[in-house]
């Protein structure tokens, strides 16, 4: 059996049920699951736990203390319980090697032949991050402020195959949690940055399709497509066609927003299909939705260029 974990307050309860939904959909019954979650007994996730027995989905609820977090640096966008992911591995000591999904994502393919990424010299498999590089009028820093390697791949931490018993065996949660603590005044983006750092020389990656980023897409579409970043345009159209994985970082979350989104419309018939909503409340279910889009599309566009295209940076990780 591979294991599959997924990280998520009651607040992304909606998302993690997708990621779970649409992964078993996708691969089958060789997936098992495990929810990290700081709302075990939150209504939210007894709703995951229930739809899961009834769609016989393989599910552990694994309760976390953020008290053992509580000290790293957060930001609004960027909650505490991102930081979940580098509990995993000791939380799960059973575990010798497992995919960490993002609470945000649609799986559209079989996952099994990424598992198959993973070889016992590599710490992880990711792919690297659509958006980063040293741009964007300094709202990003360099690799050389954040102490990475500037030859290595900087991966997206969406999406990752963990090689969780050679984690344990060199603590990397503590390499991070040290990183974090070290960094705290220069990083960007919290757990993904201390990842990439610890990572460093140790990663194999994945193809591109495999954590499609639609929202740093869209940010290029908008703002213009920088000379580093043409290697990814010329697969711009493939990439919002036949994702394996769509990933929706940044602000813009399916089951809320998303209106001319590659993969959304797709990924609200799949709420519906998979229980979440109630196939009786399916329609104003859908009107509500659009509500919704129509409002969060209404204030991006009331809001001055410079500030739209800001907010849309600084959400690219969440």
């Amino acid at each position: 059996m591979n294991e599959v974990v997924i990280c998520a307050d009651p607040r992304f309860a909606v998302g993690a049920w997708m990621a779970i939904w649409s992964a078993f959909q996708s691969s089958g019954q060789s997936l098992s699951f495990n929810l990290l979650t700081t709302g075990a007994d939150t209504a939210p996730i007894h709703k995951i736990q229930r739809l899961a027995k009834q769609a016989g989905i393989p599910l552990s609820i694994v309760p976390v203390d953020t008290r053992l977090i509580d000290h790293l640096p957060t930001t609004s966008r960027l909650p505490i319980h991102m930081y979940l992911r580098l509990l995993a591995p000791g939380l799960l000591g059973q575990l010798d090697r497992f995919l960490y999904l993002d609470a945000d994502l649609l799986v559209r393919s079989s996952l099994l032949p990424l598992f198959a990424h993973l070889t016992e010299d590599k710490l992880a498999v990711g792919v690297r991050d659509y958006y980063y590089s040293d741009i964007a009028h300094g709202l990003k820093k360099t690799y050389r402020e954040l102490g990475l390697d500037p030859n290595g791949p900087y991966v997206n931490s969406g999406v990752l195959v963990i090689n969780a018993r050679r984690w344990r065996d060199e603590d990397v949660t503590t390499q991070a949690v040290n990183y974090l603590q070290q960094n705290r005044a220069t990083i960007a983006h919290p757990d993904q940055d201390a990842l990439n750092a610890v990572f460093s020389g140790k990663l194999a990656e994945a193809d591109l399709a495999w954590n499609v980023q639609v929202g740093a897409i869209r940010f290029f579409d908008r703002a213009g497509w920088p000379e580093e970043q043409m290697h990814l345009k010329l697969r711009r159209a493939e990439l919002l066609s036949q994702a394996k994985i769509a990933h929706f970082i940044g602000p813009c979350k399916p089951w809320r927003d998303g209106l001319r989104v590659a993969y959304v419309k797709e990924y609200r018939k799949m709420i519906i299909a998979s229980g979440w909503i109630p196939k009786w409340w399916a329609g104003p279910w859908t009107v509500s939705w659009l509500f919704s889009a129509l409002r969060h599309a209404w204030r991006r566009r009331s809001q001055p260029s410079g500030k739209a295209i800001a907010t849309s940076v600084v959400g690219q990780a969440s």
